[in-house]
């Protein structure tokens, strides 16, 4: 019975002092350059190369992805930074993700978002009615 107790004890100790298993995600980030794409109009296509950069402290499997997407722009099996150029053709902004694989499961781990602006012209007749409010002719 002694033994046992020894025994169990054993175990409790190697089992606290072995580390977790459990892999926790890398500190890791994505920069899309630009940050923002101007068209005159709402519904206008903005049609722009946007520069995709990321980093992560450690080598791991990484993918990017559109947030509005499933399918994955880019996938690097091991490394610690990548960059990839997107041909990019929106209407509205659009935002990218930058996703570790690990075990088959996804984490997204960062992401960093192109922002369309849209320009509206300024209607000149409403801005002299406006400016001339006083003015009969």
């Amino acid at each position: 019975m002694h033994f046992r107790v020894l025994s169990y004890i054993a175990w409790l100790v190697i089992a606290i002092a072995l580390p977790t298993t459990a892999t926790e995600p890398p500190d890791a980030t994505i920069d899309a350059t630009p940050k923002l794409c101007v068209v005159r109009k709402v519904g206008e296509w903005c049609t722009i190369d946007v520069q995709l950069a990321w980093r992560s402290n450690k080598q791991q499997h990484y993918c990017i992805r559109k947030s509005k997407q499933d399918a994955v722009l880019h996938c690097w099996p091991s490394a610690r930074v990548g960059e990839f150029l997107d041909h990019l053709n929106a209407t509205e902004n659009t935002h990218y993700q930058l996703v570790w694989l690990n075990n088959g499961v996804e984490s997204i781990l960062d992401d960093d978002t192109l922002t369309v602006v849209h320009v509206v012209p300024e209607d000149r007749r409403r801005a002299r009615r406006r400016k001339h409010i006083w003015s009969v002719f």
